[in-house]
């Protein structure tokens, strides 16, 4: 019979003219399901998927060309099969039918954590090049899915931290970590009158961002712990300021040169600090040039 197998045969009865009566057990076959595992975004075959029938606790993973095959159990509801994938989100799904059928996993894109690794939830990610494109936010475990496209802009931002962008990788899964550092106003100061000084270059060691401080002296270091370092026109540079989560400000030595001069009653020379733009003579009386 088409499509019938025999599973045992027994021997039931022997009959006088010698021949035997023999009772044939027959079943249909269980039948069988093709899985293809896929990315939902690129349509790409993924290898190395793990797929579980949990109703019969068979498990295996989906080779080059993204597929595994099962037998069915035959239960009228169906099985119901997980999919699970690094970088990918899990996915549970009923199946009952047979032939070959496409399972496809959004890739969990991305992760975003704070510069000590831990996980940051309620992080709003923008795509900044499809602003039709609805925004997201991370869940707890810092976890996020957006639609984008390589090449497009993603913004990430969250109260207390500062705003950050990249741009999307040719496949979603590919999506690096990012990390948030925590907005910190740190004052540049002149290291004896205390003032702030506006305008100063600054460029952090770690991600190579520059800027310069605000007109009250302030920046917020991309990285933190982390390392800058530090110009600005009349100010002794060159070095390495740290950068740590209880700095309120840093500070930069003024520059300092001497120079004569010259007494417009006497014609005599006076020695004279220029330093801060005041000149003493040598009595410490303030000159005004």
């Amino acid at each position: 019979a088409v499509g019938i197998i025999a599973q045992t045969v027994n021997v039931t009865q022997r009959n006088l003219d010698g021949t035997d009566e023999i009772e044939f057990r027959l079943t249909q076959p269980k039948p069988t399901i093709y899985i293809t595992v896929t990315d939902h975004y690129t349509g790409q075959a993924l290898s190395g998927a793990k797929v579980v029938d949990t109703n019969t606790s068979e498990e295996k993973t989906t080779d080059v060309s993204g597929r595994a095959s099962f037998a069915l159990s035959g239960e009228a509801s169906g099985d119901l099969f997980e999919v699970s994938l690094d970088n990918y989100i899990t996915r549970k799904v009923t199946l009952n039918s047979t032939g070959t059928v496409d399972l496809s996993l959004k890739p969990r894109q991305g992760t975003v954590l704070d510069t000590s690794n831990n996980r940051l939830e309620a992080v709003k990610v923008t795509n900044v090049t499809k602003p039709s494109i609805p925004s997201v936010t991370t869940i707890p475990s810092g976890y996020y899915l957006i639609s984008a496209y390589p090449g497009d802009t993603l913004r990430y931002e969250k109260s207390g931290y500062i705003t950050q962008t990249q741009i999307a990788p040719a496949f979603p899964s590919l999506f690096p970590t990012i990390h948030l550092s925590k907005e910190q106003n740190v004052v540049i100061k002149d290291s004896l009158t205390g003032v702030a000084i506006p305008s100063v270059f600054w460029s952090d060691i770690t991600t190579s961002q520059t800027g310069y401080t605000d007109l009250l002296g302030k920046f917020n270091p991309p990285t933190v712990p982390g390392n800058v370092i530090l110009k600005a026109d009349n100010y002794s540079s060159g070095g390495v300021w740290a950068v740590t989560e209880t700095t309120s400000y840093l500070e930069m030595t003024k520059k300092s040169s001497t120079g004569t001069v010259i007494d417009s009653a006497t014609g005599k020379g006076l020695s004279a600090s220029l330093r801060y733009k005041t000149l003493k003579d040598k009595s410490g009386a303030i000159i005004h040039v």
